[in-house]
C-alpha cells in the first residue's frame, strides 16, 4: 500500500572519491531525487548488466565518474 506521495526519481551516482559522494548527495537529496551511490567499477558493471539484461530497472539519469578503475 503506498501513502500517496509521489515517488521520487532515481538518479545513480558513480563515484569512488569520497570528497565527490557527498556534495554530489547532498545537492540531489535537496532536490528531491533519490540518489543511489556506487563506489566501485565492479559493483557499476554488474549492476548495468543487469540493467541491460532487464532484471532490473535503468534510473532516468546515470552520473559517471570517467576516470573510475
Amino acid at each position: 500500500m503506498t501513502d500517496g506521495s509521489p515517488k521520487k526519481k532515481v538518479i545513480m551516482v558513480i563515484e569512488d572519491e569520497p570528497d565527490v559522494v557527498g556534495p554530489y548527495r547532498e545537492y540531489l537529496e535537496m532536490e528531491g531525487f533519490q540518489v543511489e551511490m556506487i563506489t566501485t567499477g565492479r559493483v557499476a558493471i554488474l549492476r548495468i548488466e543487469r540493467m541491460i539484461r532487464g532484471e532490473e530497472d535503468a534510473p532516468p539519469l546515470i552520473v559517471l565518474d570517467l576516470l573510475l578503475p
